[in-house]
């Protein structure tokens, strides 16, 4: 008995490698849509590739391409495109300064917002937000005719 519970004890270790290697395996199918989520939760915070992948326990390039695969574009960027589209409708529909938005959406520099706001909506939040308010006051007026 002292045998078999000896051999047993020593292949353990093994069972619970072989197993951890098949947990890994599934969690990191999912792990594009679980950094999605955190980004989602998380966007106004700093998010850099290091914090995402710590999330889902990948180096910095194996989340790089399981994300890529998943959503077409890196985290880094799904991160950005995410906070520009949310700084868009605070545009849109508040007053709010663009410099109080960019500390909302996480942005500490409010140039490193305006760049990325400008290569995703092609003009300034400031453009963004007088075209928007011109979109509005013209569908206004349409709707009264």
């Amino acid at each position: 008995v002292a045998m078999h519970l000896s051999e047993f004890l020593m292949k353990i270790p093994h069972f619970f490698k072989k197993n951890e290697a098949a947990l890994n395996q599934v969690s990191s199918d999912d792990s594009a849509l679980e950094v999605q989520s955190f980004i989602s939760s998380h966007y106004n915070e700093p998010l850099t590739s290091e914090r995402l992948s710590a999330v889902c326990r990948l180096s910095e390039s194996q989340l790089r391409r399981k994300f890529k695969e998943k959503f077409g574009i890196s985290p880094i960027k799904y991160v950005h495109l995410l906070r520009c589209n949310i700084a868009a409708q605070l545009l849109r529909y508040t007053a709010m300064p663009i410099g109080e938005i960019a500390q909302k959406m996480g942005y500490i520099d409010c140039s490193e917002f305006y760049k990325h706001f400008k290569c995703i909506f092609l003009r300034s939040p400031a453009e963004y937000r007088k075209s928007s308010f011109l979109d509005t006051e013209a569908a206004r007026g349409s709707t009264i005719l």
